[in-house]
């Protein structure tokens, strides 16, 4: 974000933190961890979280659901954004349904493979993602909101449904809860910071750290 100078998140200036994450490391000391850790909460929930669990509400109260399209249209991109930092890597890479994919898969509370999402999660969210069940919904959801502003094919976006992903209630069509996707990343991304204040997730915290560093960059590049 940009006003006279380059934010990294809401509360936070990336003139006062460039030093912070150009010289972070998975063996960087608590303190450093603790702030980084706060700015890329402040950063996530700022740009993401806050804005979709307000447009959450409006969706209770709209029995159209217009908000719902902008919610998973953020959604879409938080889940392009942690795999970013998962990876450490500065955008994603091409083909990019494989790592959204394989976010959806990799996730205890997306994936139906998942041991945890069968003991924990199945009672509160129905059925969840298969493999191709993330494809259609990276090409049908994903790809139909960010490039055409609309779901495509079969697939429609949903509020207070028996499933996450819901292919009964409605014969042919497929139904995804916008309602339990955001309260699942919220999840997701919780895990993942209780993971980065694990001082022994040093993998995890290297890739974070290689994700910052893309970032800095391009104050840099803005100043030169």
């Amino acid at each position: 974000m940009f006003r006279d100078t380059l934010f990294l998140s809401p509360k936070y200036k990336l003139e006062d933190h460039k030093e912070l994450f150009t010289n972070l490391s998975s063996n960087s000391n608590r303190y450093d961890w603790k702030t980084a850790i706060e700015i890329f909460k402040d950063r996530i929930e700022g740009r993401f979280l806050n804005v979709a669990k307000n447009l959450l509400k409006e969706c209770s109260r709209d029995e159209s659901l217009s908000t719902a399209f902008s919610i998973m249209a953020l959604n879409c991109l938080l889940i392009e954004t942690l795999q970013q930092f998962y990876d450490g890597t500065d955008e994603t890479p091409s083909p990019n349904k494989d790592t959204f994919v394989n976010f959806l898969m990799q996730s205890p509370y997306f994936s139906e493979s998942n041991k945890a999402y069968q003991k924990r999660h199945k009672k509160e969210l129905g059925n969840g993602f298969n493999k191709e069940l993330a494809e259609h919904f990276y090409k049908n959801v994903r790809c139909g909101l960010l490039h055409q502003a609309q779901t495509k094919r079969n697939a429609v976006i949903s509020y207070y449904t028996p499933h996450m992903v819901d292919m009964v209630t409605y014969e042919g069509w497929v139904l995804y809860d916008v309602k339990k996707i955001t309260e699942s990343l919220e999840k997701e991304f919780n895990r993942y910071i209780e993971r980065l204040k694990d001082n022994v997730q040093q993998e995890k915290r290297d890739k974070f750290c290689e994700k910052w560093r893309f970032i800095i960059e391009k104050e840099h590049s803005l100043r030169t």
